[in-house]
């Protein structure tokens, strides 16, 4: 057996190249910073015996009015290196520009009775007086779990105890020589597999994930328990679970911010379960900073990427905006090393200020000068995810100070919401949700939505007139975005304050019962006789006796040969309590109503049936063309029509219909010659195999080359072809390069062509001794944001220290008044001398392939912020420069080092690095009719099954300018170019990245004159 494992652990390592750094015990550590940074095997696994069969632990003195040790190093006065290092943070922290939250004035507004809103169940969990306590609370189908520092139980839904119960917290994860309880626990409900996962971590080392899930869908049985030793400090771990992963983030000390746990062993009680270390980008580090895994609380397992969120405010270091910051981690248990975590995303948010003003001691409390701390620093537990019939949706929320200097705080939450598959979030809805009678903070949220859109909110109220004590509020679905609407209700009243210190709960946690996605459970602590906690459950909504929806299309489907005159066949459900029969159903084709008929039924509660049209078909004959059908029913009285329609993209595929989908050679550089091979990707999107396919490229418009591409190319796939014509490249300059099939009968022309921009410069400088930490490790002009990390060259080739990002592109304004632009970089080196940092800026402006002097608009710029953190430049365009792309050359230095010319665009240096870029100079005020009409156009992305995808340019009228679109992917390189052309009344192109790694890319559509639209799409 370790014979085996031994291998195991061998061949996975080999797999690993020149990722792997190092191995210590059952750890490895990787050096790319995009990817696992960390893989860790158990040290421990073991099943455990029932834990019904456990002993129970009665006495709880021991924890009354004590602080619970974490990780071994607080101590009475409760100020651990951990929390010194948190205060030390948030006093360092700059002022948050924001002085009144500007949404808290209309975050309360009282719509509903609360005839109907009153607590279900109330009653108190196991209470250990630990300070604070840490209140879990998982609730599946028959059972609640809650966990708390020292013990954990097990519960009916009325609250009755199981036998045999509490039990101490170290039963069942507890290992021989490890048995003081080390806290922060965590219990979930895994739905998907009717498991129950629970959590602390370990004393003495208190380095520990201490993991047990449940062998039986019963929460007092066996439990499959693993031990990880992180190899650094664990604190303040919160869950997730999303696909096959379980995911954690937190407070570690180390690298790794963020942790994924292989599910599918830990559910198979395999020893071997790994688990997989990320270090998430521009993620602020110095202090305490919890960033919070997004939680799968739909039906259904979650797909795609693993989404990890945090808050930032601009108090903090390198932050200039309130936003929330989403990374999403694209996690393969196949193939570990390949997994990948992408930059932060920001998304922007209302202002708001979340330093609360006293460090620790925020909260004021009734008789006492002891104030209790809000938990600053940390998206409260749990981040959830929904999945509805058209969108998706995350709940987050955090605490907030209403007024600065105030200590009066108020809960930020935020809805945010993808309509694209989960691919691009936006804000939808957020509030700052402040004490309904005025003057007391409130603070530790515990947030969730049903299954109708409704949303609960349970918190800890407590001031001057008010003992810490549980409330709840919460919003419908259809009241005013932004609101909590729902009169505000007590859970339970607190008694005294908090004196011993000010520690109080850290968290608690909402969740809604999985047995009707409607019922609201909570659990947190309050403060009564010394230290207690309490779970209540209540609900917003109610059961629905009529409503019912199209859950699904089952037919046509995408392929070949659609006709005219399609068949439409459709699945109805039934939600509601009442059976229903003589159903309206009716379906449209891109948005024109088709017609309606009638399912006769009955169809019973909770039962679904398929439905055929038999008088009215779709029109899908275009060979090329990309179809929304949409489905309804309209059933008289429906009680919830959130759920009636299904959607569905159906493409009719054309038997012929290839194109040039990648240029892969020639790329940008120095020293091109007359004879650079040009090699293209040709791609297969028709329906029949294709062989004999006449090609072509041609460099800036001239002479078209032409040759042939044997094949055969079989429907779907993809082949290189090289010319066997080189092109002349050599004088110093930039060109287009353009290649296009030109298949006989191709039905679809519109996806032959990519294009591609190469430039050959007059040189390309390199790092003599190494980049370190010098050079640009974070650069952002508008719309290009890329994050390299902390160490080391970012290259391009086998040239040190220079990076060629030309095919990423951004506009930039030339007329006067709107030609300042602020560009926005990162460096991790400071000195000494300090100010020995700079960097400098030109743009090729006549295409000549030379920066010249007068090209040069930033000179030896200091980086006035040290080093990570963005420092600003200012790049001012000049108002006659000329239009369109040209390469933008950025060099950042150590200027103390030799060779350092920070202000020669060609020379070498000894640290530092070279990054080319592409600008867009466009005049904004000077758009004609056309120009006007991209601007105002909207750009539509639907996915469509095995990764493709709909693009669609909205415009009222064709355009008299040529479009095209582009695809890169977050390297910058480019994927995809071809003209975008207006047929069948819109611009529209089918775009198949099926062949295209796991990830997120930039789809980007240009008009004639320069401007662009882009989203963000996602390779699942």
């Amino acid at each position: 057996m370790k014979k085996n494992y031994f291998l195991v652990l061998l061949a996975i390592f080999f797999s690993f190249g020149l990722l792997a750094q190092e191995k210590t015990g059952n750890e490895y550590q990787y050096k790319s910073s995009d990817h696992p940074t960390k893989v860790i095997y158990p040290t421990k696994f073991f099943v455990s015996q029932p834990v019904r069969d456990l002993p129970q632990l009665l006495d709880k003195s021991v924890f009354e009015g004590k602080i619970v040790p974490r990780n071994g190093m607080e101590t009475s006065n409760d100020l651990s290196p951990k929390r010194q290092r948190k205060l030390d943070y948030l006093n360092s922290a700059g002022r948050s520009s924001t002085s009144v939250d500007p949404l808290a004035e209309n975050g309360y507004q009282e719509r509903h009775t609360t005839e109907t809103r009153a607590p279900l169940v109330s009653f108190e969990a196991v209470s250990s007086g630990a300070s604070p306590p840490d209140p879990s609370m998982a609730v599946g189908p028959n059972h609640i779990v809650t966990m708390e520092n020292g013990r954990w139980a097990v519960y009916d839904k009325s609250g009755n105890m199981a036998a045999g119960f509490p039990k101490n917290l170290n039963d069942p994860l507890q290992a021989p020589g490890h048995t003081a309880n080390a806290g922060d626990p965590v219990v979930m409900y895994d739905r998907e597999a009717d498991r129950w996962f629970i959590s602390q971590f370990q004393l003495p080392s208190g380095n520990d994930f201490l993991i047990g899930v449940s062998t039986t869908p019963d929460p007092t049985g066996s439990y499959n328990v693993y031990h990880y030793d992180l190899s650094a400090g664990n604190d303040y771990p919160h869950y997730g679970i999303w696909g096959d992963s379980y995911v954690a983030a937190g407070n570690f000390t180390g690298a790794q911010k963020v942790y994924t746990f292989n599910r599918t062993k830990m559910l198979a009680g395999d020893g071997t379960a790994e688990i997989a270390g990320f270090s998430p980008s521009n993620l602020a580090t110095g202090g305490f900073a919890a960033p919070i895994p997004v939680h799968s609380e739909a039906a259904g397992t979650a797909t795609g990427p693993i989404k990890i969120l945090f808050y930032q405010d601009d108090a903090f270091g390198g932050v200039s905006s309130d936003h929330v910051g989403l990374w999403n981690i694209d996690m393969d248990w196949s193939n570990i090393p390949g997994s990948t975590i992408s930059g932060k995303n920001q998304i922007p948010t209302a202002a708001f200020d979340a330093a609360i003003a006293g460090g620790f001691a925020n909260i004021a409390q009734p008789g006492t000068g002891q104030r209790i701390d809000a938990i600053v620093g940390a998206v409260m537990n749990m981040a959830h995810w929904y999945k509805f019939g058209t969108y998706e949706s995350i709940l987050l929320n955090w605490v907030v100070e209403v007024t600065d200097g105030s200590q009066i705080s108020g809960i930020r939450w935020t809805e945010l919401r993808s309509t694209d598959g989960g691919v691009s979030w936006s804000v939808y809805q957020e509030g700052t949700f402040t004490d309904p009678s005025g003057g007391e903070a409130v603070f530790m949220g515990c947030i969730s939505m049903d299954k109708q859109g409704n949303i609960g909110l349970g918190y800890t109220k407590s001031g001057t007139s008010t003992f810490p004590s549980l409330y709840y509020t919460g919003r419908m679905a259809s009241d005013p975005l932004g609101t909590m609407t729902v009169a505000e209700d007590l859970a339970i009243a607190g008694t005294s304050s908090v004196t011993v210190n000010d520690r109080y709960g850290d968290y608690g946690q909402a969740v809604r019962d999985p047995s009707d996605d409607l019922t609201f459970w909570v659990t947190s602590e309050y403060s009564g006789n010394a230290r207690n906690v309490r779970v209540y459950s209540f609900k917003l909504g109610t059961d629905f006796n009529n409503d019912v929806g199209v859950t699904a299309i089952v037919q046509p489907n995408t392929g070949a040969g659609l006709t005219a005159a399609e068949t439409v066949e459709v699945t109805i459900e039934n939600f509601g309590l009442s059976s229903q029969s003589n159903i309206p159903v009716n379906f449209s084709v891109d948005g024109t109503l088709i017609g309606t008929e009638t399912f006769a039924g009955p169809l019973a509660p909770g039962a679904s049936a398929n439905f055929t049209f038999t008088t009215n078909f779709a029109d899908l004959s275009t060979p090329g063309n990309t179809y929304t059908i949409q489905a309804c029913t309209a059933l008289v009285g429906d009680e919830d029509i959130v759920n009636d329609c299904f959607s569905k993209m159906v493409q009719h595929i054309a038997a012929n219909d290839v194109g040039v989908v990648a240029i892969v050679s020639p790329n940008s550089g120095s020293g091109l010659t007359a004879t650079e091979t040009v090699e293209v990707t040709v791609e297969n999107f028709g329906a029949l195999s294709q062989s004999n396919i006449p090609i072509e490229f041609t460099i800036n418009g001239g002479a078209p080359v032409v040759e042939t591409v044997p094949g055969p190319i079989a429907p779907g796939a993809t082949v290189n072809y090289t010319f066997t014509v080189t092109a002349d490249l050599s004088t110093i300059g930039t060109y287009n390069v353009c290649s296009r099939t030109q298949l006989v009968g191709d039905q679809f022309p519109s996806n032959d062509e990519t294009c591609k921009n190469v430039a050959n410069l007059s040189c390309i400088p390199t790092t003599t001794t190494g980049c370190n930490i010098d050079g640009i490790k974070q650069f952002i002009l508008g719309t290009i944001n890329v994050d390299d990390g902390g160490a080391g060259c970012n290259s391009t080739g086998a040239v040190q220290g220079y990076v060629d990002r030309t095919n990423l592109s951004t506009d930039l304004d030339r007329v006067s008044g709107l030609n300042v632009h602020t560009l926005q970089a990162r460096t991790n080196w400071d000195g000494p001398p300090a100010g020995t940092e700079q960097m400098s800026v030109w743009i090729d402006f006549n295409d000549n392939g030379t920066f010249e002097a007068g090209e040069q608009l930033i000179s030896g710029g200091v980086f006035a912020n040290g080093a990570n953190a963005l420092s600003d430049f200012t790049l001012t365009i000049p108002t006659n420069a000329n239009l369109g792309p040209h390469v933008m050359r950025c060099r950042a230095l150590d200027t103390s080092g030799a060779p350092g010319d920070v202000n020669d665009p060609c020379a070498d240096m000894q640290y530092g690095e070279t990054h080319d870029y592409t600008v867009n100079i466009i005049d904004s005020v000077l758009l004609s009719t056309e120009d006007n009409d991209f601007v105002n156009s909207s750009l539509d992305i639907l996915y469509l099954n095995g990764n493709q995808f709909n693009v669609e340019l909205n415009t009222n009228t064709p355009l008299n300018e040529d479009l095209r679109i582009d695809v890169h992917n977050l390297l910058g390189q480019r994927l995809v170019s071809m003209p975008f052309t207006y047929s069948n009344g819109k611009y529209q192109y089918r775009l198949n990245l099926s062949s295209q790694a796991s990830g997120v890319y930039l789809v980007s559509v240009y008009g004639g004159n320069g401007y662009k639209k882009t989203e963000k799409i996602i390779v699942k």
